[in-house]
């Protein structure tokens, strides 16, 4: 059975420091179980024989290694498994190694030692990726009337559109019913015709989204006037035929036929990572690709203050406002889509890793609906309220689990002292917490009150004395128990069992007493 038939993703991890393969091996498996090591490699010449063999969805890669080096390994997976995701994994923050895998489509770039946080969003990002290739079996094209398949020496300018937002999962039906209406409402060949005339050669195909294009327009007879134009003028043109916003991305460049691919790799992550919800926006690649911001470890850097302070003080309420308050700032500083799908993972990552017993697969599952509702919002405001939602349920199970923790916490620790107990308010200051809170806590764990059930934790002692030790008093069984008037004592074992102690004593047969 293959790994995508378990719900896997192969993958191969090539490093020339073997206690660095395995160390990035463990990591990977920890972070993300559905990642499946199939194989390792300490050469790219032994990489490639294994991906040839075994065929894995990913491959993790060092640069500088013996006999066959990253990039060359890098060009040949790309030029035989062109759909095999890679990703760079190096100790060189060596920029002309980073250009250099952008033009063999390498999205992923990441230094040694490898950080949790930037592995997770990668990891992150290929299972986005994957979910893309999945979908692609359902492409639609459309082409213009002229259209010549055979010209390989054409030259095409080429665009990404987004009708809302970018879909993590293309699979899930809930979303692509989602969108379908207002895709199928876009009439391409009558846009096409208007904006380019009837002469122009152009295609535009379904991308890895059914609410994604790409459109590639052949340069060569068309006027110049036109093609400089074209790109703002199909966007106006768009956002009059659906109520969703529309993002476009290019670039400046037009690229030969050979390049259509690498191309419409980079638009399609300039689309993931400057996308905005709710906001029509036109990108260029030459402006947009190297700019990044500080917004995302902003952000982390208080959720995970913000997490840390929940497990302190156990404050619901303030943490669900804290959220609250970096969704706002997210939202009044157009946080891209991407950004706030990283946070929410994050988030869940910090919470699995906490070390409270979380459940992995609520997690999983929150993730998914989070993904979703991201997906499908249609503003700003709406995403952040769904999110809120979501993390709502999130807060609420957090309180269930540390609630179950504390009962039992709570219930062994009277079990472990109820001889030295002397009233409830000495165990709520104990931890710290309110009497009546912990008084409620404690009678849904045991079923009773907690005065009720140290009383029966006292007598059963009691009973358990007379019967093993025969030749003590009941003043030392009294005190033994942890009462200092045997009277009381006596009292209180009378109500309990409908005996004085002595009856109990005197009742017990001789046998018992050995």
């Amino acid at each position: 059975m293959s790994g995508e038939e378990r719900g896997t993703i192969k993958t191969i991890v090539v490093e020339d420091e073997v206690k660095i393969l395995s160390n990035i091996c463990s990591k990977i498996c920890q972070l993300d179980p559905t990642f499946e090591i199939v194989g390792t490699a300490v050469d790219g010449r032994e990489a490639l024989e294994k991906i040839d063999l075994l065929r894995p969805q990913v491959v993790f890669t060092d640069i500088s290694m013996p006999v066959m080096g990253g990039m060359e390994l890098i060009k040949a997976v790309r030029d035989n498994y062109p759909s095999t995701v890679i990703v760079i994994v190096s100790g060189y923050s060596d920029f002309a190694y980073a250009q250099q895998a952008i033009r063999y489509g390498v999205s992923n770039y990441l230094l040694k030692p490898l950080e949790n946080d930037s592995l997770i969003e990668t990891l992150f990002d290929i299972k986005k990726s994957l979910s893309y290739f999945a979908a692609r079996s359902q492409r639609h094209i459309f082409y213009s009337d002229r259209y010549e398949m055979e010209s390989p020496s054409s030259v095409f300018l080429l665009a990404m559109v987004c009708v809302g937002n970018v879909i993590y999962n293309p699979q899930n039906e809930e979303v692509q019913s989602f969108y379908l209406d207002a895709v199928r409402q876009i009439h391409w060949p009558q846009i096409m015709k208007e904006l380019l005339g009837s002469e122009a050669q152009w295609f535009v195909a379904d991308d890895h989204a059914i609410n994604q294009k790409i459109v590639a327009v052949k340069t060569e007879g068309l006027p110049h006037e036109a093609s400089k134009t074209f790109l703002e003028r199909l966007w106006e043109r768009l956002k009059q035929e659906t109520s969703f916003c529309v993002s476009l991305c290019s670039s400046r460049q037009t690229v030969p036929n050979e390049e259509l691919w690498n191309l419409a790799k980079r638009l399609r992550n300039l689309m993931k990572q400057h996308l905005v919800v709710g906001r029509d926006s036109l990108f260029l690649l030459e402006e947009e690709e190297n700019r990044t911001g500080d917004m995302l470890e902003i952000v982390k850097m208080k959720m995970n203050t913000y997490i840390k302070g929940y497990f302190l003080s156990t404050d619901l309420e303030s943490f669900l406002g804290e959220i609250r308050l970096v969704f706002k700032y997210m939202e009044s500083n157009h946080a891209p889509q991407e950004n706030v799908e990283k946070i929410c993972i994050y988030v869940l990552k910090l919470l699995e890793f906490a070390d409270q017993n979380y459940d992995v697969a609520f997690l999983g599952e929150m993730q998914e609906r989070m993904m979703k509702s991201i997906s499908i919002s249609v503003t700003e405001e709406e995403l952040y309220e769904n999110l809120m939602n979501e993390f709502e349920q999130v807060s609420q199970y957090m309180d269930t689990v540390r609630e179950t923790s504390l009962e039992n916490t709570l219930l062994k620790y009277v079990d472990d002292h109820f001889l030295t107990i002397e009233s409830i308010e000495q165990v709520a200051e104990e931890f710290n917490y309110n009497y009546a809170y912990l008084s409620r806590l404690f009678k849904k764990k045991a079923g009773q009150s907690m005065n009720k059930y140290i009383t029966s934790k006292k007598i059963s002692l009691a009973k358990e004395l007379m019967r093993k030790r025969p030749d003590l008093k009941l003043t030392e069984v009294s005190d033994l128990c942890g009462y200092n008037d045997w009277r009381y004592f006596s009292r209180v074992f009378k109500t309990e069992t409908g005996m004085a102690p002595s009856e109990f004593k005197a009742a017990i047969p001789e046998k018992s007493a050995d």
